[in-house]
C-alpha cells in the first residue's frame, strides 16, 4: 500500500535494506500515474473510480464534496457534480504526494547511511577498563573553573583545528540525579576526524522509558557495558591536553565531572557550538498572535534557523540527516563539523 507507515530501525545501515521497498512504492505511483492518464483505458477506469466515490449526503453529492475511502483521497469540486477531470486532479495531488514520501525515504536512508560509514572508517581506540577510584564532584564549581571561548574574526582558523568532541547520552536531564548511558569523543585534527573513543555505560539501575524513547538505548544494551567510573582513567588519556568541543556543552561537562572526570586540572579551550551559532546565525523575530493567542514568527524580518538545536543546525549546513540522531557517536561527528562551518562563517581568513 502506498499509504504503509515508513519505520526505521536503529541501524542506517541496515536502513539500507528499505530502498529496494521504497523504489517499489515510487513505480507504483509512477505506473498508476500512467495508467489513469492512459487514453486507452480512460473512460472505462474513470467511470469505474467515479462510481466508486462516497458522499456523506445527498448535499455533497449535489456540490462535488465525496471521498474515495480505498485511496484516503478527498474530492472538492464544489458547485458541479465531480467529473473525470476532477478524479484526475486529485489522483496527481496525491500520488505526487507519495512520490515526494518515498523520494524523501531513500534520501534520507542513504543520506544517514553515508553519514554512518564516515563514522565507521575513524580509527577506534581500544576502550581499557581500570578499578582506579574517581569521587562525585560538585558541578557548582565549575562555574568558577571553566570559561567558554567564541570566535571572532580574528581567531585563527588553523590553530582551533584541532580539538576533541564530547557528546553523552544520559537517563535525564539532572547531572545530581541521573546517569550516563554512553559517551563518545571524536579527535580532529586539522578538521578532519582522525580517531574515535565510544563505549555505551551501565548506569547501574533500569534505564527509565523516557530515555531510552529518545536515544534507543535499552537495558539489554547496557548490561554488560562497564560503568564511567571503570573508563574515566582511558577517556582522560583520549582526551589528553586537547581543547574541548560540544553543542551545548555545560550540559555534558556537567555530567562528566559530577562523575569523576576532572577535566579542569589541564589548561584547555572549551567551545560550546550552541553558544557559538548564536553570535552566527539568527533566529526569527515573533510577535503576538491575537487569534492562536500566542508567538508566531514575524515574516517580515530575514532569519537564518529557527532555533538552536543540534538537528536544526545540521539541517541548516546540510552536515547530515536527523533520522539517526540522539546517539552519541553520531551526534558527536555532527558537532565537530559544525563546528567547522560556524568557524568559516565567522573568522576573516
Amino acid at each position: 500500500s502506498l499509504q504503509e507507515e515508513i519505520v526505521f530501525g536503529t541501524d542506517p545501515i541496515d536502513a539500507l535494506n528499505l530502498i529496494p521497498k521504497f523504489k517499489e512504492k515510487l513505480e507504483i505511483c509512477e505506473a498508476l500515474h500512467a495508467g489513469l492518464h492512459n487514453s486507452k483505458f480512460h473512460e472505462r477506469v474513470l467511470n469505474k473510480i467515479i462510481a466508486s466515490i462516497t458522499y456523506r449526503d445527498d448535499f455533497n453529492k449535489r456540490h462535488g464534496i465525496g471521498d474515495l475511502e480505498e485511496w484516503d483521497i478527498h474530492i472538492s469540486a464544489y458547485s458541479h457534480e465531480i467529473t473525470a477531470d476532477d478524479v484526475l486532479n486529485a489522483f496527481d495531488r496525491v500520488i505526487n504526494s507519495y512520490k515526494q514520501r518515498w523520494t524523501k525515504a531513500i534520501k534520507c536512508v542513504q543520506d544517514s547511511a553515508d553519514f554512518q560509514q564516515i563514522i565507521d572508517k575513524i580509527p577506534s581506540v581500544e576502550i581499557a577498563t581500570s578499578n582506579s577510584t574517581h569521587c562525585k564532584q560538585s558541578v557548582s564549581a565549575l562555574e568558577e573553573l571553566i570559561k567558554y571561548t567564541n570566535l571572532t574574526a580574528k581567531t585563527s582558523f588553523d590553530k582551533i583545528g584541532s580539538f576533541v568532541v564530547l557528546d553523552v547520552e544520559t537517563t535525564g536531564l539532572s547531572s545530581s540525579r541521573d546517569h550516563l548511558l554512553e559517551i563518545a569523543a571524536i579527535k580532529f585534527e586539522d578538521w578532519s576526524p582522525v580517531e574515535k573513543f565510544h563505549t555505551l555505560l551501565n548506569p547501574g539501575k533500569p534505564i527509565p522509558s523516557e530515555a531510552t524513547a529518545v536515544n534507543n538505548i535499552t537495558d539489554e544494551m547496557v548490561a554488560e557495558a562497564p560503568s564511567f567510573s571503570q573508563i574515566i582513567d582511558c577517556l582522560n588519556s583520549f582526551v589528553g591536553k586537547s581543547n574541548i568541543v560540544g553543542h551545548n556543552l555545560p550540559f555534558d561537562l556537567k555530567f562528566l565531572y559530577r562523575n569523576g572526570y576532572d577535566f579542569t586540572t589541564i589548561k584547555r579551550r572549551y567551545y560550546d557550538t550552541c553558544e557559538i551559532s548564536k553570535r552566527v546565525l539568527k533566529k526569527p523575530k515573533t510577535k503576538w498572535d491575537r487569534d492562536l493567542e500566542e508567538h508566531v514568527i514575524n515574516e517580515n524580518y530575514d532569519y537564518d534557523v529557527e532555533n538552536y538545536k543540534l538537528t536544526t543546525l545540521c539541517d541548516f549546513y546540510k552536515i547530515r540527516d536527523n533520522t539517526f540522531a540522539h546517539r552519541a557517536l553520531s551526534d558527536a561527528l555532527a558537532t565537530g563539523f559544525l563546528f567547522k562551518h560556524l568557524a568559516e562563517s565567522k573568522i576573516d581568513y
